[in-house]
């Protein structure tokens, strides 16, 4: 979108000293002070949203002064304790597209007359406004590189999102994993992972801000970056490689990650918390839970279970499939396959519970959710939806059913899926009741929302909304309002 007026607006400049203020000496050379006047396809004050091209086209009127020597400048800096400014032209227009974080800027246009060495200044208001504020961040592949979009709540969508906000530079190809998080002071952070890459991003206009090995004092052998983790205080945590790396942001200095706890592990990458455990995390080689300290990293062993617990949290001996919060305070259903590949269950923890573990559901064996593609644990009932080919099932957990609640076209691929939930407006009625489900269909990528009904299925067999235009999605997030 760019910004055009049907209307020139004609501005005199202010006359300044081309060499600024410096101390008074008491001795002056005065030049006579031409009339400059410009017009400009642009108000004094322009709303325009960020990663938009700004043009501005000017026509100057200069009395009594010869234009051949002036040169011009464009520069754009913060109105409130402006840090660094930013040259965005050299030339009498100016066509520069924004990518500066949200906020409000001055725009300073000078002329300089190279022959008198008179500056002339004209100022504008520049309120740059995010679509980058909130909405659903799509990864999508093409061409061997992947690049971001992003879904607004109107339902518009934008493209190229990544590259637009850093030099045309894309992600590689295969970026798995967007992390939307906020630290003990609630400011939002984005934590993006490749294959073998990692980086951060500034929230309010995706610039990259720092990779990987900047995270650390000890850069890791192995670079897989797996997903982030902030958890109920001033812990951070990265999940690389199976290992977990932690750090607490209360201490002076930049935070970085040391080395993981002492032990061979392969953690999964789902998280548990509640107050009264702390972390709670599945190790693979292990099969077992551990418990990890908030601002003590080593993993620690669940006291033995009393007469009250189902199962021991310390010796489950399964392969952990999915694990997800449901319905409930701090209650988690994990879904394992036993070491044979011929059974599947449920274990319910109750982290709230000294003695967490509280159930568990023997499912039998179903070759499609022991093969799903994608899970998503209802968070109002005892439900969990997954796919499988092009088909979404939905399994009771207590009555170990499964049916199948929507069909895709033959062919369609299913990529993501994620239920929806707006920290920022807890009162959307939408929360807990939507699941977004990214496709790939005939080479073309898709994002359905399904609204869910009170009984858990889709409401009305049926989707709400689908975008279409994406290349391979590999990756769907919500971003909430910072």
């Amino acid at each position: 979108m760019k910004l055009l007026f049907k209307y020139i607006p004609v501005l005199v400049l202010v006359v300044l000293a081309a060499q600024g203020c410096y101390k008074d000496e008491g001795n002056y050379t005065y030049a006579e002070a031409k009339t400059v006047k410009i017009a400009a396809s642009i108000p004094d004050t322009v709303n325009i949203l960020l990663q938009d091209t700004l043009k501005v086209v000017t026509q100057l009127t200069a009395l009594n002064t010869d234009t051949s020597a002036f040169t011009y400048e464009w520069i754009l800096y913060e109105s409130v304790t402006p840090l660094t400014r930013y040259y965005l032209g050299t030339d009498h227009n100016l066509t520069s597209k924004i990518v500066n974080a949200p906020g409000r800027y001055t725009l300073d246009y000078f002329i300089t007359d190279g022959k008198t060495g008179i500056a002339y200044r004209k100022s504008f208001v520049i309120n740059i406004t995010s679509v980058l504020n909130e909405g659903w961040i799509v990864v999508e592949e093409a061409s061997g590189a992947c690049d971001m979009a992003i879904i607004l709540p109107s339902g518009q969508v934008y493209h190229t999102v990544y590259s637009g906000a850093n030099n045309g530079i894309k992600l590689p190809a295969g970026t798995q994993r967007v992390a939307v998080v906020r630290d003990r002071v609630g400011a939002q952070k984005i934590y993006v992972m490749s294959p073998n890459q990692g980086e951060q991003l500034y929230y309010a206009n995706f610039q990259k801000l720092n990779s990987f090995s900047s995270w650390f004092y000890a850069t890791p052998a192995v670079v897989k970056p797996q997903e982030y983790f902030i958890m109920g205080g001033s812990s951070e945590r990265l999940l690389n490689n199976g290992q977990l790396y932690s750090f607490s942001t209360n201490g002076p200095g930049v935070p970085k990650f040391g080395l993981p706890p002492v032990g061979t592990h392969d953690i999964a990458p789902y998280e548990m918390y509640s107050v009264r455990q702390g972390c709670v995390w599945y190790d693979n080689l292990g099969q077992r839970f551990y418990k990890q300290d908030e601002s003590y990293y080593d993993f620690n062993d669940f006291p033995a279970p009393g007469s009250a617990a189902v199962f021991n949290p310390n010796k489950i001996g399964k392969k952990l499939l999915f694990t997800g919060a449901t319905s409930g305070s701090d209650v988690y259903n994990c879904l394992f396959k036993n070491n044979e590949d011929d059974s599947l269950y449920i274990y319910k923890l109750e982290l709230t519970k000294t003695d967490v573990g509280t159930a568990i559901d023997a499912l039998g064996i179903q070759p499609e959710l022991a093969n799903a593609g994608s899970y998503v644990m209802s968070r109002k009932l005892n439900f969990l939806y997954y796919t499988y080919g092009n088909k979404v099932y939905l399994l009771d957990i207590p009555a170990h059913t499964s049916r199948v609640i929507y069909t895709f076209a033959p062919g369609t691929e299913i990529r993501a899926m994620k239920l929806y939930y707006n920290s920022k407006l807890t009162a959307d009625p939408d929360n807990y009741n939507l699941i977004a489900i990214a496709t790939n269909e005939g080479g073309a990528g898709k994002v359905y929302q399904f609204p869910l009904a009170a009984t858990g299925a889709f409401a009305g067999d049926t989707y709400r909304n689908v975008y279409t235009g994406f290349g391979l999605i590999h990756e769907i997030t919500f971003k909430r309002a910072p």
